[in-house]
């Protein structure tokens, strides 16, 4: 089973767009397979975004639309770090795929086939990648080259700076360790790096995979960045981001 945790702000409709993308494409599709239709939708609603047409409970109320099994948070201030840490907190499954409030899944992806690359202790976390893929050798992807395993997956071959909050499946095994090693005052992605001596040799540790084929089309796509520039909201860069800010 996977839990499905999601850190969100205060926009309805880019959820249930991003929820339903990933039901038809991916999820259903899951819960035929194991005979459950009530997967467990682990969701914090900081509390900014659209605060003007809507509240809090109406995120939570999206995810009720495709579960009945939801565990929410909806905290008095935004705190990105928080959020994650909140929601991973709360999983209890073997495998959590961490999903941000606004990606599109634009085709299937068969999650049984990534659940098994957990199991065999291949990779610790395998995200899905939001540019096309690389063709042909060096294939490198975030910077970093990876290699192909013919069969669906790429492995990167520095895991310092491979671990991201794009849409990914991750091992709660994994997660329990990473909690006792996360603060509160940083960009929570940005903690998963060398150059960070408290999480660098956890890091170093495991192994990193992106699902996917040489020369595909990206496979999710970002839809919250449009959406925060026709609002006038920026996401301060780096390591100190833990909530949105209005751009004066």
């Amino acid at each position: 089973m996977i839990d499905i945790a999601i850190t969100a702000t205060i926009r309805p409709n880019v959820l249930k767009k991003t929820l339903t993308s990933f039901y038809d494409n991916c999820f259903t599709d899951y819960c035929y397979k194991i005979k459950n239709n009530n997967l467990h939708i682990v969701i914090n609603v900081d509390p900014v975004g659209d605060t003007k047409n809507f509240k809090q409970y109406h995120m939570v109320d999206i995810c009720k639309q495709f579960s009945n099994n939801v565990t929410f948070n909806t905290p008095r201030k935004p705190n990105f770090a928080k959020a994650v840490k909140w929601v991973w907190s709360n999983c209890k499954s073997d495998y959590v795929f961490h999903l941000e409030d606004d990606w599109k899944l634009n085709r299937y992806v068969d999650l049984t086939k990534l659940i098994d690359y957990l199991d065999s202790n291949i990779v610790s976390a395998i995200k899905l990648y939001k540019k096309t893929y690389p063709a042909e050798k060096p294939y490198e992807m975030f910077d970093v080259q990876y290699k192909y395993n013919g069969d669906d997956l790429f492995i990167a071959t520095d895991s310092g700076t491979q671990f991201g909050l794009n849409p990914t499946l991750i091992k709660r095994s994994y997660i329990e360790k990473a909690l006792t090693l996360m603060v509160d005052n940083l960009n929570p992605e940005k903690q998963f790096r060398r150059k960070n001596p408290i999480m660098k040799d956890f890091v170093l540790s495991h192994k990193y995979g992106i699902y996917g084929v040489p020369g595909d089309t990206q496979l999710v796509t970002d839809t919250g960045t449009d959406w925060r520039l026709e609002r006038n909201i920026v996401k301060p860069k780096g390591s100190s981001f833990i909530t949105w800010e209005k751009n004066i």
